[in-house]
């Protein structure tokens, strides 16, 4: 996927390798969220989960999406090194 997100799809739920193709995330992923409690899919089948894409977005949508930083409080560049800084090894 390289990083290029593809739209949001319109149905309200997805099989676990659509998921993986639209967010980029590995299958156990999905299963290790599904056990933190973070998604929670619906298993319709001996073979089939379905994993609701309002839950997918809210987790890899949101997240892929650039966040505002507070500024970063006091100094914010230091003295850089100078060679008289730097003393030869064995040296007190």
């Amino acid at each position: 996927m390289n990083g290029a997100f593809v739209s949001t799809p319109t149905r309200k739920s997805l099989r676990v390798k659509e998921a993986r193709a639209i967010y980029g995330v590995s299958v156990p992923t999905l299963y290790r969220l599904a056990a933190r409690g973070l998604l929670s899919p619906v298993k319709v089948g001996t073979r089939c989960t379905l994993w609701p894409v309002e839950q997918l977005d809210a987790l890899f949508v949101h997240a892929a999406t650039p966040q505002q930083t507070p500024a970063v409080q006091g100094p914010t560049k230091t003295r850089p090194h100078t060679r008289e800084d730097v003393r030869p090894l064995g040296a007190a």
